[in-house]
């Protein structure tokens, strides 16, 4: 790798030769690439694209989880383009929550070799996480004592019913809630910090190319009203969807087909 950390990544073909581009499924904070294992990686593998999800330095089979700290969205960045410069023609990115920022921060970065598009699933608003963090601490203080829990991997009813307040829909089973927990993992405070004070760093041009922004209707963490703010970044050339009945977590939700045939005929009309 140009940037000397090993990054490793899911590869899923594409079943048949269809000529759509590639696409590099970026996992959010706190968890790792398998996030897009179970339902987004075989969907778009059946609907003709070579799907590749990373895991960001520090995550999952990737290098660097004893200096995790280290790493913020400008490394992560890096992380994309050396994945994106191993493929045969540039890709769509598909980034959720954090994987969002850094789509956004590659795309702004100008490394190479660009995207065909990008999809920025239940993203970091472009002022960051400061107002989130803020509303977390007022209407569901727990987070941040029941949060530590699941990182340590102890999943008791009080936890498990604090991750369904913060990032799922209210009716989400509890295997649901399970299948995020087994992901789990610490996240870099740097790549926080950067998230939490992105409303003080300078906007940099993004390229005009499609962009599409897509959130959960009962997403407690970004609400869709938020969508807009993101959207307005893309040149004025975003779709803007909600996916009804879904919280923060798209990829793992009982609706994640309904997202995924979204983004699929989004897809299809840039192909």
């Amino acid at each position: 790798m140009s940037h000397g950390r090993r990054i490793h990544h899911l590869h899923l073909p594409a079943e048949r030769a269809s000529g759509r581009p590639p696409l590099i499924f970026i996992h959010g904070g706190y968890v790792d690439a398998g996030c897009w294992a179970e339902h987004f990686l075989p969907f778009f593998q059946k609907h003709g694209h070579d799907s590749y999800a990373i895991d960001l330095s520090g995550h999952g089979g990737s290098e660097g989880r004893d200096r995790l700290d280290d790493f913020g969205l400008d490394d992560y960045a890096e992380d994309v383009a050396a994945l994106a410069g191993q493929l045969d023609a540039p890709p769509v990115l598909v980034g959720h929550s954090m994987g969002a920022a850094v789509a956004s921060r590659y795309l702004e970065s100008d490394l190479e070799p660009g995207a065909q598009g990008v999809a920025l699933l239940s993203p970091v608003p472009p002022f960051g996480m400061w107002g989130a963090s803020i509303d977390l601490a007022l209407k569901r203080p727990a987070f941040y004592s029941e949060m530590p829990k699941a990182l340590a991997g102890e999943f008791s009813e009080r936890t498990l019913e604090v991750m369904r307040s913060v990032y799922f829909a209210p009716d989400a089973p509890n295997h649901e809630l399970m299948e995020l927990a087994r992901l789990i993992q610490p996240e870099s405070l740097r790549a926080i910090a950067d998230m939490t004070f992105m409303a003080w760093s300078i906007p940099r041009p993004l390229p005009h190319i499609p962009a599409l922004v897509m959130g959960g209707e009962l997403d407690a963490l970004f609400p869709p009203h938020l969508l807009g703010f993101t959207a307005r970044r893309w040149n004025g050339q975003a779709e803007v969807a909600v996916v009804p009945g879904t919280g923060h977590i798209i990829m793992l939700e009982r609706h994640w087909r309904s997202a995924a045939e979204r983004l699929a005929a989004w897809l299809d009309g840039i192909h």
